[in-house]
Order: C-alpha cells, then structure tokens, then sequence
C-alpha cells in the first residue's frame, strides 16, 4: 500500500513538472526571436523536465525511507563485558 501512495505521488510531482516546464518553454518560445531563442527556450524546458524527473524520485523514495511498513525490531540490551580468567 504505501509503494502505491508513493507512486501516485512520484507520478502527481512529475505531471506538476512536466506541465510547469511546457508552459514556460512555450511562454519563452513565444516571446523569443529567431533560432536561438527557440534553442534557449528549448534548453530551458528541458531542464525543467529533468529537474521535474529527479525530484519526483526524491519524494519517490523519501516516502519509501521515512515510513517502513515493517517496523525495525529493538535492538537488544549492550551486554555486559565479561571478565578474563588468569
């Protein structure tokens, strides 16, 4: 159950980005003249996008590390040092 919550959320992050980087490529396609404003803009959602797959996983396994669904047995009791014979 908490692999599925921590996919649905990888995916949430991840169209959040995807959608976030399209719109500022397409804002700065529109507004930027001639072939190296397009490679800019190109660069720039691209990075968006890259950014938006890293980050996605962060959370991806961030979810999975801070709540185990087995939880870790005790560690048990330090025991006592024992004393040499002569």
């Amino acid at each position: 159950m908490l692999e599925a919550k921590a996919t649905l959320a990888q995916v949430g992050v991840f169209v959040a980005g995807l959608t976030l980087s399209l719109l500022v490529g397409m804002f700065l396609a529109a507004h930027l003249d001639g072939a190296g404003g397009l490679l800019l803009a190109t660069l720039i959602a691209g990075t968006g996008l890259l950014a938006a797959a890293v980050f996605s996983q962060v959370v991806h396994d961030h979810m999975l590390i801070s709540e185990p669904e087995i939880p870790l047995p005790p560690a048990p009791p330090p025991s006592s040092p024992a004393k040499k014979k002569k």
